[in-house]
């Protein structure tokens, strides 16, 4: 069994399922757009090891570009999310008789249908918990964590995302406070990395800093 025929048996025995709960997708993709500006997205994706996949929840908003990625929306996956969690603390493996990976197929859809809303309610009332968010709480906390509980892996585009959505919402003080403080962010960390000869490296880099202040500027 490999990952092509395990996402046929999730086509057949776990997409119409959650079809009729107003997901749309295919295959280890799917999302649902919310009223409230909030895409939520699912995903399964296959361990570097072979043998297994991961289940993952995520989310996005209709309003945002998509950041690091020249796609639509609609092709985003659950693994371009900021903001996501996994579904279980395990995997899902995958057994040579069909009828055992119809048993996983249908584990993940249950313990989709039980679990997931844990992770999905904690964005159901947009723009919590985002408008409650300062710059201090970022500065003050050295690992911050969204709600105390969702690791933060990249503190700059988390800025730019927090000042967008401050842009959204209009408050230009908040977009401002979150602006400068990625620049500063993305300074801190070019002073690091910016040393020595300027080879094509150092100039990728450079560059690649000079694009990140530039998205995190008002506009």
């Amino acid at each position: 069994m490999n990952s092509s025929i395990f996402k046929r048996l999730v086509n057949k025995h776990f997409a119409p399922r959650i079809k009729q709960i107003g997901w749309v997708g295919s295959g280890f993709n799917y999302r649902r757009t919310n009223e409230n500006h909030v895409i939520d997205y699912f995903g399964m994706y296959g361990s570097w090891m072979g043998g297994r996949i991961y289940c993952e929840t995520g989310i996005h908003f209709d309003f945002l570009p998509l950041y690091q990625h020249d796609k639509t929306i609609e092709k985003k996956s659950v693994t371009e999310c900021l903001f996501r969690e996994r579904l279980s603390t395990g995997t899902w493996e995958f057994y040579s008789e069909e009828v055992r990976n119809i048993k996983q197929v249908e584990n993940i859809l249950e313990t989709f249908l039980r679990d997931s809303s844990k992770f999905y309610s904690d964005f159901e009332n947009f723009p919590a918990p985002f408008d409650k968010i300062s710059v201090e709480h970022l500065r003050n906390e050295r690992h911050y964590k969204l709600l105390g509980k969702y690791e933060i892996f990249n503190m700059r585009i988390f800025a730019r995302l927090m000042k967008d959505i401050h842009l959204f919402l209009g408050n230009i003080d908040k977009a401002k406070d979150f602006s400068e403080y990625g620049i500063e962010r993305v300074n801190e960390l070019a002073k690091e990395m910016l040393v020595g000869r300027k080879t094509k490296t150092y100039r990728l880099t450079e560059e690649t800093f000079r694009i990140e202040i530039e998205n995190l500027r008002l506009k």
